[in-house]
């Protein structure tokens, strides 16, 4: 994993605890939303290399 991944990540999990701690939305679609970012975060980094 690279460091620009793992900071991707990270601020991923920063904004998901702001917005579990500031909204009344399910807690639950919250944290299905950051893991699919996560994921995607590796994907979308080589779609734009191909480029």
């Amino acid at each position: 994993m690279s460091t620009e991944r793992l900071r991707d990540c990270v601020k991923i999990l920063r904004d998901t605890a702001l917005q579990l701690n500031s909204t009344a939305d399910d807690p639950r679609i919250i944290l299905e939303q950051a893991v699919v970012k996560m994921l995607m975060t590796n994907n979308q980094r080589r779609i734009y290399d191909k480029n």
